[in-house]
């Protein structure tokens, strides 16, 4: 694939997510595993518990490793929409099989240093067909150049706590 062509799938997006420093939580790696699940269970011709339906809230949640709040919350902030979650006609979400997917997308990102904020502005574009893969390899080094910063702030810390420590213990004795 050219590598200014835009990455339209969660898959191609969440490869990209995944080649930052190739660093995943064990939660990254359950979610992921979840997915591919899901996706062969999909192309096998299984399908949910109750066919034609969603998830519940309850359902999802479990199956995501996410509280029902953060779910509701991550709907509120845009990051799951109309194609993740609807609601049923007795009033109930009922989430997709889209919905554990962009999960695990927002997880990984989250994983990889990435704000929710941040994640909601990128999946943005990829929904929209304007996220390249330079476009993301950008994105990606941007955090990158934050993330050793931080590292490097936070290593000045600690070796002024060293050094504090090492002062009281002269102190003491």
């Amino acid at each position: 694939m050219p590598e200014d062509a835009p990455v339209t799938s969660a898959i191609g997006l969440r490869g990209a997510w995944a080649d930052v420093g190739k660093q995943y939580s064990v939660v990254s790696l359950e979610m992921c595993a979840r997915v591919a699940r899901r996706e062969l269970m999909v192309h096998l011709g299984v399908h949910s518990k109750v066919k034609g339906s969603g998830m519940r809230i309850g359902e999802i949640a479990a199956e995501s490793g996410l509280s029902a709040d953060t779910l509701r919350y991550y709907e509120q902030e845009g990051l799951l929409d109309h194609r993740h979650a609807r609601r049923a006609a007795n009033g109930y979400r009922e989430y997709t099989e889209a919905a554990v997917e962009r999960l695990a997308q927002i997880r990984q990102a989250q994983s990889a240093g990435f704000t929710l904020r941040e994640i909601r502005d990128v999946l943005a574009m990829l929904d929209g067909g304007r996220l390249s893969p330079v476009a993301i390899r950008r994105l990606c080094q941007a955090k990158l150049t934050e993330l050793t910063a931080r590292i490097a702030s936070l290593r000045a810390v600690q070796r002024y706590l060293r050094a504090k420590v090492r002062q009281l213990e002269l102190t003491d004795g």
